[in-house]
């Protein structure tokens, strides 16, 4: 890390990396921002390739104009018929949430909706999943 401090400036080290753009750090400070935030070796390289899309809040997050996103279904096969057809769909009911896990998902579905990651759906299909509120630490919530 050492090495990593030659070209940033006291400032960015003490204060500004958590508020600083991620798009608009130098390779220097990006190189100690990923090492500060302990960044695994092994997903490194996706960080550095896609390193514009990545921000410190959801108004920072940029879209790839590249990345798809798809879910692909198998096909299983019939053990009556022989034929091969789609998996049948599923749907679990939404999980009973006490008053502040309901809170913490609807900001967090409010978040999303304001940064465009998600859209509200106008045709519900036959696949849906409950989510739940795991509490991780004081403060933090992991949504599943």
């Amino acid at each position: 890390m050492e090495n990593i401090q030659a070209g940033l400036t006291k400032e960015f080290t003490e204060n500004n990396w958590k508020k600083m753009q991620v798009k608009l750090m130098t390779i220097p400070q990006f190189k100690w921002y990923i090492e500060k935030c302990k960044v695994p070796e092994i997903i490194r390289p996706l960080i550095w390739k896609y390193r514009m899309i990545f921000g410190q809040n959801p108004a920072e997050v940029q879209i790839y104009p590249d990345l798809k996103f798809y879910i692909e279904l198998e096909l299983v096969k019939d053990t009556l018929k022989g034929q091969w057809k789609e998996p049948e769909p599923f749907y679990t009911e939404p999980y009973k949430q006490n008053l502040t896990s309901q809170e913490a998902i609807e900001q967090m579905v409010k978040t999303q909706l304001e940064a465009k990651f998600i859209q509200p759906c106008k045709r519900p299909g036959p696949y849906q999943a409950s989510c739940t509120v795991v509490y991780k630490k004081a403060n933090l919530i992991l949504f599943l």
